[in-house]
C-alpha cells in the first residue's frame, strides 16, 4: 500500500552571475528562484543531488552549477491547497 506524502518539501536555489540573480516565472505569473520538491520516494537521496535534478529539469542539462552553503529555511502555508 502506498503512503500518500502528508507534506512538501521544496528547495530553491539562488543563482547569482555578473552581478545578475536567476528568477523562474510560474505558470500563475508569479517570480521565484529555481527549484522544486522533492519527490516522493526521493527523500533518502541528499538535497544536493535532489537541487541538482530540479535545476537541471528548469534550466537544461548543458547548465553547470556549483552548490554553496544552505543559506536560509522556511515553512511557506498555503491555503486550499493552491501553491504558487
Amino acid at each position: 500500500m502506498k503512503i500518500p506524502q502528508r507534506f512538501y518539501v521544496s528547495l530553491k536555489a539562488v543563482i547569482a552571475h555578473e552581478n545578475k540573480i536567476l528568477l523562474v516565472q510560474l505558470h500563475s505569473g508569479f517570480w521565484e528562484f529555481p527549484g522544486g520538491r522533492i519527490d516522493e520516494g526521493e527523500e533518502p537521496v541528499s538535497l544536493d543531488a535532489t537541487i541538482g535534478r530540479e535545476l537541471t529539469e528548469e534550466l537544461g542539462g548543458s547548465v553547470k552549477i556549483r552548490l554553496g552553503p544552505l543559506l536560509r529555511t522556511f515553512i511557506a502555508q498555503y491555503k486550499d491547497g493552491v501553491h504558487g
